[in-house]
């Protein structure tokens, strides 16, 4: 589910993009394992003065599994890596 307010998808100058991502996987269903895992981002966009353009961004995320089971790595929320938090490592 996406809300886009953004003037421009490529130059954007102002306005704010909001993204929310479920993903449910069941056994019964055929899943490896029984996990919840919700996302959200916002980003928002403002320019002063003409040419200086302020980009912020917010991420919240959750994840929930069956008893006894472990998430898929590729599930998991990690800290750093190439596009986040600078000064943190890769995952």
């Amino acid at each position: 589910l996406s809300l886009d307010n953004r003037d421009d998808q490529f130059m954007t100058t102002k306005g704010d993009y909001i993204l929310a991502t479920v993903k449910v996987s069941r056994q019964a269903f055929g899943g490896d394992i029984d996990f919840d895992r919700f996302e959200i981002q916002r980003n928002w966009y403002k320019t002063y003065g003409g040419t200086f353009t302020v980009a912020t961004a917010l991420r919240f995320g959750y994840a929930r599994i069956g008893d006894d089971q472990e998430l898929p790595i590729g599930e998991r929320f990690f800290l750093g890596g190439a596009d986040s938090h600078r000064g943190f490592r890769e995952k």
